[in-house]
C-alpha cells in the first residue's frame, strides 16, 4: 500500500494526484462552446460526443458492448 492508493486508505492522498498543464486549466476556466454536451469513451482511448440524450444512450450501449467483448464488467 502507498499513500496514493485511495482504495486501501481512508481520506485524501498525502499530496496532489496530478499536475494539470496550463491548457487544461484554461479549458476548465473558459470551456469551448459546444452543442454536444454528452460524451462517452469510444474504445480507442478517445471519446464520442452526442447532441441528444438518445444519441448518448446509443453510444453508451456501444461502449458497454466493447467492454463486454474485452471481458470487462
Amino acid at each position: 500500500m502507498n499513500a496514493y492508493n485511495t482504495y486501501a486508505m481512508t481520506g485524501l492522498p498525502a499530496g496532489p494526484i496530478c499536475n494539470p498543464r496550463r491548457a487544461s486549466i484554461d479549458a476548465g476556466l473558459d470551456p469551448a462552446q459546444s452543442s454536444a454536451p454528452y460524451l462517452v469513451a469510444d474504445g480507442t482511448g478517445g471519446h464520442v460526443f452526442a447532441d441528444t440524450v438518445q444519441q448518448h444512450n446509443v453510444n453508451v450501449q456501444k461502449w458497454y458492448a466493447i467492454r463486454k467483448a474485452l471481458g470487462e464488467r
